[in-house]
C-alpha cells in the first residue's frame, strides 16, 4: 500500500494523518522516547497487519455508508481518534465474522510470516471484537494494572501512554504478544473517575442485554451474533458518558438547521477570549466553530454588528448557550427551549441553501455535512457537478471550509 494515499487519515481509523500516527511504526527505529523496544516491536507487528487489511477500505466505505443510515449519527464523532479506531475495529470484526469465522484475518497474518513477527500464532488469541470493560488500578508511562469488569482478574499490560489515570474506567482490547500483554489501538476512557460499583453495574447491564456471562471466553466461530452487538453496545455506553450526557443526543432530523442572530460582545478583546477558549476554534477571520471535545455543535460568523449562529442540531442549543454566555455573548434572545429559524440574508439564495436539509446529503444541511468526512465527500461531488455548469462556488466553499 502506497503510504502517500494515507496522508489524510490513518489505517487504524484515526483522523490524524498516517505519518503522524501509525506511520512512525512502519519502519521503526531502534528507540522511540518513552516506549520500550518490545512495545515498538508490537506496534510494528500491528502496523503490518493493518497495512495488509487496508485494501479492505473499499469494503469499509460501504460499511461507512451503512453506518450513515443508522439512528445515531456516527459520522459526527469520527474526528475523535478513539471513536474512529473503535469503529474501524468494529468493521474488521464484522468482516471477519461474515467471511468464514475470522479466517481472512488469520490468513492475512500468515501471509506475512516471513517478517518473523509470528502474527499467525498471536492472532489465534487476539479478538477483533473491539472492546471490553476494565477498571484502572495503576497506570504508569508504559505499564498499567487493569481489573477486568465482571471477572475480577487483574491484568498487567504495556501501553503507549493513553491509559487513563487510576480510578477511571476504560474499554479496550488486551492482546498477547511474545509472552506479554499489550493494549490495542482503540481505547475509550471515562471522562472522570468512576465509582467501581457503578461501572460494574453499567457493564453488567450490557452483559444481560447480550445474554452472556462476563466470564465467558467468547469465540468468533461460536458467538458471532453476540460479538456484533457487543461492539456497538459498548461504543454507545462511551458516547453517552462522554458526549450525550453533556450536549444531548443528536438526531437525524429533516427540519431546517436553526440559525439565530446574536449581538457582538460588549467586552474589550472579546476576539482574544474566543481564541483562548477550549471549545471555540477559529476557522477564518470572523468565523468560529463551537465544539464539545471533537463534536461540532455550531458555527459562528461575524456579520457587521452581530453574530450569525448556525446550530448543527437543536439538541445542542443548551450546551452552546452555556459556552457563549461564558464568553460574554448576550444570549438573552437565545432561548434553548424555543430554537427556530430566523431571517437570513438570502442573496442569490445561497445562505438559505446552506441551512436547509437536502436528500443528497443524507437529510443534512450543507453546513452540517461539511463537518465530517462522509458529508464532505458528498459535497465535493455536488460542487464538481455545479462547477461543470459554470457556477461560481468560491463563496459557498469558503463558508463550508471545502
Amino acid at each position: 500500500m502506497d503510504a502517500a494515499k494515507l496522508r489524510n487519515s490513518c489505517i487504524c481509523g484515526n483522523a490524524e494523518p498516517y505519518a503522524a500516527c501509525c506511520g512512525v511504526f512502519a519502519d521503526p527505529p531502534a528507540r522511540i522516547a518513552g516506549l520500550s523496544p518490545l512495545f515498538i516491536e508490537f506496534r510494528h507487528a500491528l502496523h503490518e497487519l493493518h497495512m495488509h487489511l487496508f485494501p479492505l477500505r473499499m469494503l469499509y466505505q460501504q460499511y461507512w455508508e451503512r453506518l450513515g443510515q443508522e439512528n445515531y449519527p456516527h459520522h459526527a464523532l469520527m474526528e475523535d481518534g478513539d471513536y474512529g479506531r473503535g469503529v474501524v475495529e468494529n468493521f474488521f470484526w464484522d468482516y471477519s465474522v461474515q467471511y468464514s469465522d475470522a479466517r481472512p484475518i488469520l490468513r492475512t497474518a500468515r501471509e506475512i510470516e516471513n517478517a518473523n513477527i509470528r502474527l499467525g500464532h498471536d492472532l489465534l488469541q487476539w479478538s477483533f471484537a473491539p472492546l471490553w470493560p476494565y477498571f484502572v488500578i495503576e497506570s504508569g508511562k508504559e505499564e498499567a494494572h487493569l481489573r477486568q469488569v465482571g471477572h475480577g482478574k487483574v491484568w498487567h499490560v504495556w501501553h503507549d501512554g493513553r491509559i487513563p489515570e487510576p480510578g477511571h474506567g476504560v474499554w479496550l482490547r488486551i492482546l498477547p504478544y511474545r509472552g506479554e500483554h499489550f493494549t490495542g489501538m482503540a481505547r475509550l476512557g471515562t471522562p472522570e473517575p468512576v465509582d467501581p460499583g457503578h461501572f460494574e453495574a453499567l457493564a453488567a447491564s450490557a452483559f444481560r442485554e447480550l445474554k452472556i456471562k462476563p466470564t465467558v471466553h467468547l469465540r468468533p466461530d461460536v458467538h458471532c451474533d453476540e460479538w456484533r452487538r457487543h461492539g456497538g453496545l459498548f461504543l454507545s455506553h462511551w458516547r453517552q458518558m462522554n458526549y450525550d450526557a453533556v450536549v444531548g443526543r443528536p438526531g437525524r432530523t429533516l427540519s431546517a438547521a436553526p440559525v439565530l442572530e446574536l449581538p457582538l460582545p460588549q467586552t474589550e478583546n472579546w476576539e482574544g477570549r474566543f481564541g483562548e477558549h477550549g471549545s471555540v476554534y477559529p476557522l477564518s477571520e470572523g468565523r468560529y466553530e463551537i465544539r464539545h471535545r471533537h463534536l461540532p455543535l455550531a458555527r459562528l460568523e461575524k456579520r457587521d454588528r452581530k453574530f450569525l449562529l448556525s446550530l448543527f442540531d437543536p439538541v445542542f442549543a443548551g450546551a452552546v448557550n452555556r459556552i457563549l454566555a461564558s464568553l460574554g455573548v448576550d444570549t438573552r434572545s437565545f432561548d434553548p427551549d424555543r430554537v427556530g429559524l430566523s431571517g437570513m440574508d438570502e442573496e442569490s439564495g445561497l445562505d438559505a441553501w446552506l441551512h436547509l436539509p437536502h436528500a443528497e446529503l443524507g437529510g443534512q444541511t450543507p453546513i452540517q455535512a461539511s463537518t465530517h468526512d462522509l458529508g464532505r465527500r458528498r459535497l465535493r461531488i455536488l460542487m464538481k457537478e455545479w462547477s461543470m455548469q459554470g457556477r461560481d462556488l468560491r463563496s459557498l466553499k469558503r463558508q463550508m471550509d471545502l
